[in-house]
């Protein structure tokens, strides 16, 4: 037998064992901190006073302060409650006895609806911060939508150490108000950025009990140098812990480990509800199963279908067991149906009409339409990629043709497929939304370009290249946070709820 020495292969692999993949998470962990030291953008800020609100905010406070800890109790289960019934729904529609939920709240703490203030009023920080942040039944049209409470529950200790590390007399609105960039900001994206790492980490674990620690770097250093990755994991929103949980149930599922693939998916679907387009991978993944089972045994029939099938629905049973602590299951099973779907909203809250696949297509200009049948503009909708989705698509395309195929690497590409149904919904392009097919793409990287080392080391260092660029000021890199975002920022943030 060859000797490790002797085994140019072998020794590659230790290499990038040892050293490689600490190497990806230092430079992925660098390259975020920069993103994630720059101040928050509207949504982030509206996502930061998520968790608090849902215990109850300001009330829930008030209460512990007096410790009158009932009171504090049942106003936090109440908050709970609400957040759980109606957080899923775009606009939702209150019903009228929740819209007094509070109301013993509100007279004993003072509350006042908020009137709009100016963005060049001298004193808008102030009467701002004055504001009780507190859950709000007449307001909560400005919620939604299809974020279950996962996310805001995981980001509340990044929040208490960010309240242990703002010294006394200063919050969160001072470092926005003063500075571009700041460490603080980094404390309040804490647990999203180390969901990226998480997603680095579980990329590399998987690739390398499917093949070796060469392709498991390379996938790795694939979503670890991806430019919407350090640009978008360390961003407060829900798709970062989103990834995750995606790439881990559909790797459980895989090699038929039913209940983890459950577990893992019903804490997806509790992150966000656009986990549901795993559903259809798994679909794929029970029908190729069943061809297999028929093509290697000539008995195959109703009674191997019936258990062939017994396993996916235990994963189907555990995710909605665990999906059921975070989500009301009707209110959202309407959200998800939302596109085919109609529903009756509060009208002064999101359209909800233009994430029906009726609204998207009678909305995409009647004069440029024409007297296009709907199956045509369909059909437009879906080839008018942005040009970042068309490249990332284009590559996944060549990757996946250019060798012999497994299924996994099938799986992967079929739930990047899943990117043109949900570009008709959400929209396309490289953004924070992306981040959920972005371990799909890196897996696929790092199991075809293993053996294509003058690819693999062209590709990924056309993603460090774009990165430094990205690096130099992210302010300008990110679109988010231009000055004029900033004036929209303080416009949205002085003038709503």
């Amino acid at each position: 037998m060859m000797s490790r020495e002797s085994n140019p292969e072998r020794a590659a692999n230790q290499v990038a064992s040892k050293y490689g993949l600490s190497a990806v998470c230092i430079l992925y962990l660098v390259m975020a901190c920069i993103f994630g030291s720059t101040n928050l953008d509207m949504d982030e800020f509206g996502f930061i006073r998520d968790p608090y609100e849902l215990l109850g905010g300001d009330y829930t406070a008030g209460y512990l302060k007096q410790h009158r800890f009932t009171e504090a109790a049942s106003t936090a289960l109440k908050s709970y409650y609400f957040y759980w019934t109606y957080r899923p729904l775009y606009s939702p529609l209150i019903r009228d006895e929740d819209k007094t939920l509070f109301a013993a709240q509100e007279r004993e703490f003072g509350y006042v609806k908020a009137d709009r203030v100016a963005k060049d009023d001298q004193q808008a920080l102030t009467k701002y911060s004055k504001r009780l942040i507190v859950p709000e039944p007449d307001r909560f049209y400005a919620h939604g939508a299809g974020k279950p409470l996962l996310s805001a529950i995981a980001s509340i200790p990044q929040l208490v150490l960010l309240k242990f590390v703002t010294p006394v007399g200063k919050n969160l609105l001072n470092y926005q108000y003063q500075y571009n960039y700041h460490p603080i900001f980094i404390v309040a994206r804490l647990v999203q950025l180390l969901a990226g790492l998480a997603t680095v980490l579980i990329v590399y674990r998987i690739l390398a009990k499917e093949g070796d620690q060469t392709g498991a770097l390379i996938g790795a250093a694939s979503i670890g140098f991806f430019p919407a990755a350090i640009e978008y994991f360390p961003n407060l929103h829900h798709d970062s812990l989103l990834a995750p949980f995606l790439v881990l149930s559909l790797y459980c599922f895989f090699k038929k480990h039913y209940k983890r693939a459950g577990l893992f998916f019903g804490l997806a679907l509790a992150t966000k509800n656009v986990a549901i387009f795993l559903l259809p991978v798994f679909a794929a993944q029970i029908v190729m199963d069943m061809l297999a089972a028929r093509r290697s045994s000539p008995e195959f029939g109703w009674r191997s279908v019936s258990q062939e099938l017994a396993g996916p629905l235990k994963a189907v049973v555990v995710a909605f067991v665990v999906l059921l602590p975070f989500a009301n299951p009707i209110s959202y099973a309407s959200e998800i149906l939302t596109p085919v779907t109609h529903r009756k909203t509060d009208l002064r809250g999101e359209d909800v009409e233009q994430s029906t696949l009726s609204g998207r297509l009678g909305s995409q200009g009647a004069a440029a339409a024409g007297m296009q049948r709907p199956g045509v503009r369909l059909l437009h909708m879906v080839l008018r990629l942005d040009t970042n989705d068309f490249f990332f698509l284009a590559i996944a395309v060549f990757l996946f043709f250019s060798t012999d195929q497994d299924p996994l690497m099938r799986l992967c590409f079929l739930f990047l497929l899943m990117s043109l149904p949900y570009g008709l919904i959400f929209g396309y392009g490289l953004n924070y939304r992306s981040l959920q097919f972005l371990p799909f793409f890196a897996l696929m990287a790092g199991r075809l370009l293993t053996g294509r080392r003058r690819l693999a080391v062209a590709f990924l260092a056309i993603l460090l290249l774009v990165d430094v660029v990205y690096c130099i000021d992210p302010m300008t890199a990110n679109d988010l946070h231009t000055r004029a975002s900033q004036d929209s920022f303080w416009s949205g943030l002085l003038s709503s709820r």
